[in-house]
């Protein structure tokens, strides 16, 4: 009976650590969010720009406008949801078992770290934008979303030989050899080769889901709609309402996305 008290004490207050943390970067998140939002209302919405008149429509200020926008309200739901949860004036004593959470959230830490500074200074100046994102979302699910504690090993050891060989086409073909360019490639023989690695890569991941979803469909369509879908509307929405052109801009995906809307379509 008391081993079942003390262990339902220490979910209890593993609840709460959990809960704390979420109501800390809610709170950072939501003030960040806001201060953002009024400085891009400063941006010009409309106006007369080299004798073309541009409507709001096409304001560079709109899409960062709704995202900090649906950020705020995202980020104040989960403050005002977990506040009851944190009971900052009620804490109890830490547990023994808090050097197991730290050590959980120095993992969680150093893989998101890893993952977005691979995702931001590799995947994107050297390959197609939608390639790099899915892989860098459903790496996240895979550890945050589904919770596959064990696989975190795994994702990075299928991301460090990818960068190595993004890293490696790139510097052996490039004039000046650097194992670090921060300039997007034009090559488009080039962008084929990493293209080709980056969706390797993903399907990779993708079977790692499924074998772990094998019994559960329903989650299994989550995680693909989420690391697959979101992407390509995201893509969509740079390229074709805000015409934001893609830092690859010979990306496969993306140059598939241009002939289809703009020469079989007619966009």
């Amino acid at each position: 009976m008391k081993q079942g008290i003390h262990y339902g004490a220490e979910m209890d207050e593993t609840s709460r650590a959990l809960a704390r943390g979420n109501f800390k970067v809610g709170l950072v998140l939501l003030i960040i969010s806001v201060a953002l939002f009024v400085h891009t209302l400063s941006f010009p919405m409309a106006g007369s720009y080299g004798g073309v008149e541009n409507q709001w429509y096409v304001s560079p200020a709109l899409f960062p406008l709704s995202v900090l926008g649906i950020l705020i309200v995202l980020s104040g739901i989960l403050t005002i949801k977990v506040w009851k949860e944190c009971d900052f004036f009620n804490a109890v004593a830490a547990y023994k078992g808090t050097e197991n959470i730290k050590d959980r959230k120095s993992q969680d830490k150093w893989y998101v770290i890893l993952l977005l500074c691979v995702y931001v200074y590799v995947y994107i100046p050297s390959a197609d934008f939608y390639l790099g994102t899915s892989l860098f979302l459903l790496s996240l699910i895979l550890r945050f979303y589904l919770q596959l504690t064990g696989m975190w090993r795994g994702v990075l050891y299928i991301h460090f030989p990818l960068t190595l060989t993004l890293l490696s086409v790139r510097s052996v073909n490039s004039d000046v050899f650097s194992w670090f360019l921060a300039d997007s490639i034009v090559d488009e023989p080039l962008i084929l080769i990493n293209d080709l690695c980056c969706a390797a890569a993903l399907c990779v991941l993708l079977l790692a889901s499924m074998i772990n979803l094998k019994d559960e469909p329903a989650k299994l369509v989550r995680v693909w709609v989420y690391s697959l879908l979101i992407p390509l509307i995201l893509i969509c929405a740079f390229s074709f309402l805000l015409y934001v052109p893609m830092p690859v801009e010979y990306g496969n995906v993306s140059s598939f996305l241009n002939y289809l809307v703009y020469d079989i379509l007619g966009g």
